[in-house]
């Protein structure tokens, strides 16, 4: 039999509470929950539609239930029983029948787990919002309450995700789908011939590798039906568009292969190929950021400013964040995007937006700060001494200097030089490179020189081979050089992705100069650096129009 992974189950020591109906000397607490609601004259339009669903003889049986029965004219009877019967049951009939005793007290507040799954808020008398005109009228196999109105069916937010028309975004869902067999919950059958274990009751549930708990990739448990997130659901338009943006950041070599040259203790190795499926990782990776952006929980601090969100604590109002914890900083952006009506699921809320309006560099292609401290990238050198990671004391460089590499020349003579791993995922994108340097004093003093320098990158080129983008001659600025500069090394287009490989590029900065003469006495071949920085183009031009 098929189950859904949410069940209500009832310890062993209340188990009286749960099927005990509070029964008396009247007549209904003789009879049926059918009999209560086939014989009641404000109930005859429910009591069709149960006997439409088949229900009459389930509500007949010894299975002990509640049932809040809507009233005669408090709903649309005529388009429930155009229903089919599938539907019918699903949607409506479950939706007012909860397995176990719900027994109705003053100011008590439950939480009600449906036949289907729903979880229904039941306090102030009231079912899902509806006035409890009559409740607790007792049955021999359960508990009847009548209510004013019907309680309207809500999917979660997951089973919308294929109502939507979304058809790309359900078609992605879908991938990531497969049935678990739980154990813990199956009838154990007898050993067969073989000594293997049967169940006379297996329990299969449909479960996703996108949404699964604890281990979900988007870290969204979206058919939990005690959570609450808002989705983002892209029209086929608005998915198309961003798929083919994004996909342009994760181009591979079409044959499969991408080499790279190895940074080893003996400085530079030889060329090493890498295989990728080249077409199977940029569909993957794109569809997966796009994914990675629609999911937000209303536990989060940072959503807590949302329309949707109940009671949230707003202090900030303008900055969302995913499930993935992607930081998108232009939220009232995102969701002015919004088509039609925001729309309530039994889970939380839908939002259909025909644009996704997430900036690149908050999640596909974000700036790269080169971790030049940690060990996997710790940069070879040469000519110079071995570099120290210094402690900057009392943050003199600022709060975001606390540490840098000195390139300390062995003599005068010397021409030091690093190579620095760029493993961070580098995109198929321009970047604007950056070195941060810091003065020998800070602040003006004769001590601080002028150094000129190289930069060069090491990469997959587009031809199929290795290539190299040079930056000769750079100095750095005489204006800056009592303080922090972030010294501008100029573009570089990177043709091929990096991300989900081992493969990498490289960067090499080496002092070019190391004799100067009379005029040149403000010059030096030492420099102290304190970062690498590889920032998009269409993230720097947006920070200058913010400016």
């Amino acid at each position: 039999m098929m189950a859904a992974a949410t069940m209500f189950a009832a310890s062993c020591s209340d188990f009286d509470d749960y099927n005990e109906a509070y029964t008396g000397g009247n007549t209904e607490s003789q009879q049926t929950l059918w009999d209560n609601i086939s014989g009641n004259p404000e109930l005859t339009q429910f009591a069709e539609l149960l006997k439409k669903g088949g229900y009459d003889e389930v509500l007949k049986s010894s299975r002990f239930v509640t049932v809040w029965a809507p009233k005669d004219g408090t709903y649309d009877n005529t388009s429930l029983l155009a229903m089919d019967k599938e539907t019918l049951v699903e949607r409506f009939i479950k939706n007012h029948v909860a397995n176990y005793n719900y027994n109705i007290s003053t100011g008590d507040e439950r939480r009600v787990y449906t036949l289907n799954e729903k979880s229904i808020i039941m306090e102030n008398n009231t079912y899902g919002g509806l006035n409890i005109e009559k409740k607790n009228i007792p049955s021999v196999n359960g508990i009847l309450h009548i209510i004013d109105g019907y309680a309207e069916y809500h999917p979660n937010i997951y089973e919308y995700i294929f109502e939507s028309g979304s058809d790309s975004l359900a078609s992605y869902f879908k991938h990531f789908e497969y049935l678990y067999f739980d154990e813990s919950k199956s009838v154990i059958g007898p050993i067969d011939s073989l000594g293997q274990q049967t169940y006379s009751d297996s329990v299969i549930i449909k479960k996703n590798r996108l949404t699964d708990e604890r281990t979900g990739l988007l870290n969204a448990e979206l058919t939990n039906e005690d959570s609450v997130y808002t989705l983002l659901i892209p029209t086929d338009e608005a998915y198309k568009k961003s798929y083919d943006r994004i996909k342009s950041c994760y181009t591979y070599p079409s044959a499969g292969k991408i080499e790279y040259l190895p940074l080893t203790e003996d400085m530079v190795g030889q060329a090493l190929p890498v295989t990728v499926q080249s077409e199977y990782v940029s569909d993957s990776l794109t569809r997966l950021r796009i994914a990675g952006n629609l999911p937000f929980t209303h536990t989060n601090k940072y959503n807590s400013w949302m329309p949707e969100v109940d009671n949230g604590n707003v202090w900030q109002s303008d900055t969302l964040c995913s499930t993935r914890w992607n930081l998108l900083s232009n939220g009232p952006e995102i969701l002015s995007h919004t088509v039609g009506d925001v729309l309530k699921m039994s889970n939380g809320y839908v939002r259909i937006v025909d644009t996704l309006a997430v900036h690149p560099w908050e999640s596909w292609c974000p700036e790269i700060n080169v971790g030049i401290f940690s060990q996997d990238v710790r940069p070879l050198y040469s000519g110079c001494t071995p570099p120290t990671n210094f402690n900057v004391v009392g943050g003199t460089y600022g709060p975001d200097i606390q540490r840098y590499l000195l390139l300390d020349p062995v003599n005068d003579s010397s021409r030091p030089e690093m190579y620095f791993k760029l493993n961070n995922g580098v995109r198929s994108a321009a970047y604007n490179a950056y070195v941060v340097l810091l003065p020998e004093v800070y602040g003006e003093s004769e001590e601080n020189k002028i150094t000129q320098f190289d930069v060069n990158f090491s990469y997959f080129g587009e031809g199929g081979k290795i290539v190299e983008k040079k930056f000769a001659k750079l100095i750095t600025d005489s204006v800056n050089l009592g303080k922090v500069d972030t010294f501008h090394v100029g573009e570089i287009v990177f043709p091929y992705s990096y991300s989900a490989t081992e493969a990498y590029p490289y960067l090499h900065l080496r002092i070019n100069r190391n004799k100067y003469n009379s005029k040149e006495k403000n010059y030096t071949n030492r420099l102290k650096i304190a970062g690498i920085i590889l920032r998009p183009v269409e993230y720097d031009e947006y920070l200058k129009n913010e400016e």
